[in-house]
Parts: C-alpha cells; structure tokens; sequence
C-alpha cells in the first residue's frame, strides 16, 4: 500500500512540474527545465521514504527557521562544526547549522524523516511569500530544483543542485 501511495505522489508531483509562479520584485529565480525537476521530485520522494541514502551525505545547510526546533533535539544540537549566523535575517540575526560530514547529514535527515513518516504530503513549488521568506535568509541566486514538501503540519523547503545534492533545508514558518 505504501508504495502505491509514493507512485502515486510521484505521478501527481510529476504532472505538475509545468507549475508557473509568480517571483516577487527583487528575486532573483532561475528555472530549470521538467525534466531536472521531475528528477528531483522522484529523488526526494524515494530519499524520505527509503532508508537508504542517496543523496550526497556531507555539506547541507540547514536554514534558522528548521534549526530553531533542530537546535532543541540533543543528538542534533551536539553535531560538531558548522555553527552558522546569518546577519540580517528578519532585521537580526539568527542561527543556523551547515552539517560537516555524512553523520551529522544522516542526523539531520533521520530527524526530517521521521517527522515525516505516513503522513500525506505534496510536493511543489515555492509560493510568492515563500520564496520570499528564503530569499530573506539566503546569499545566492534561488535555483531549481526547489520544492515545498508539505506536510500541513510542517512546510519544508528543499533546495537541490542541478546534480541533485541536497544543498539547503529550511522550514517555512
């Protein structure tokens, strides 16, 4: 039953990769074509649901947002390095994580998992304000492959390369 659930997220998820969205003034927001985004869907879909790991384990930020709640959890808050202060965040500072190494990665991830676990989910785009709210946090240009995975409770923001590395990890608040 569960993998007739992740099929069918992967088909609905698919089918709407076309998705338009408004980019507020100020943004700078690079597309990339269906077929990366397509790519990273499934991959995020089959990273959550599959205890194997695909995903490149080592150098991923986690943004001020998902840190506040991670930061609380000892097995997170004791991984070594990595300490991040982003100035300016919301006319402060706030603090943030960049895990060093494939432990604290799988750490990090382990915990999205299991938050995550049997519950309903979409997948998407960014809406207006939440592009926003990461451009407010970040220092680059925002790039696809980049998704909300939505599970009403939390709202995640996942942020791949165009090789498919989980780069950012945030939570919408």
């Amino acid at each position: 039953m569960k993998n007739l659930l992740v099929t069918l997220a992967i088909i609905v998820s698919c089918s709407c990769s076309a998705q338009e969205i408004v980019i507020p003034k100020g943004v700078v927001y690079k597309y990339a074509d269906s077929a990366v985004n397509n790519k990273a869907r499934k991959l995020i879909i089959q990273e959550i649901n599959n205890p194997s790991y695909s995903f490149d384990l080592g150098i991923c930020f986690i943004g001020p947002g998902l840190w506040s709640r991670y930061d609380k959890i000892e097995a997170l808050h004791n991984i070594k390095g990595g300490n991040m202060t982003i100035r300016g965040y919301k006319d402060a500072t706030a603090k943030g994580k960049v895990t060093q190494n494939k432990e604290g990665f799988k750490l990090v991830w382990d915990q999205l998992r299991s938050e995550v676990a049997n519950k309903e989910f979409g997948i998407r785009k960014l809406t207006p304000e939440e592009l926003r709210y990461y451009w407010d946090e970040i220092s680059f240009d925002i790039e696809e492959p980049l998704f909300i995975y939505d599970i009403g409770t939390h709202k995640y923001i996942i942020d791949l390369s165009k090789d498919f590395k989980l780069e950012w990890l945030e939570e919408v608040l």
